[in-house]
């Protein structure tokens, strides 16, 4: 009996050794480096002065972030400061339409209205290649 109760403690703990070795063994190499992302957006050579940017990779990852005044920035996202290194297609979208409730100053702003092809990142024509010390990424939009 005595050596069926070591015969289980030595393969339970072997077990435990190789779930233990498994698991830091796939925790080690999954760290992306990552950058900021920021720049401009102009429609018609204007400011878009609100808006949201989107980026998009080809392994699934999207991040987005709202644009004021012609300007955004991506400093954090689920990966830390910033978004991970690599190729990205790029989509900008109107902002949503103000609160019809909402109080005078902020129901009478008036949008920018971005053309179809520049919310789909698909269709955009819009790039990024994110690097390690990129510089901004500015988007200029055209209307026609």
């Amino acid at each position: 009996m005595r050596y069926v109760s070591n015969m289980f403690s030595s393969r339970w703990s072997w077990g435990a050794w190789m779930i233990m070795v498994c698991v830091l063994a796939g925790c080690g190499g999954g760290t992306k480096p990552i950058q900021s992302v920021s720049g401009k957006v102009t429609l018609d050579g204007k400011p878009v002065t609100e808006g949201i940017v989107n980026f998009v990779s080809a392994g699934g990852f999207a991040a987005s972030a709202p644009i004021k005044d012609g300007a955004y920035s991506i400093a954090r996202s689920q990966f830390g400061s910033g978004i991970p290194l690599g190729d990205y297609k790029v989509a900008v979208e109107s902002a949503p339409p103000p609160d019809p409730l909402a109080k005078s100053s902020q129901a009478a702003s008036n949008p920018v209205q971005i053309p179809k092809k520049y919310r789909d990142p698909g269709s955009s024509g819009l790039t990024a290649k994110v690097e390690k010390a990129s510089k901004p990424f500015d988007f200029a939009l055209e209307s026609k």
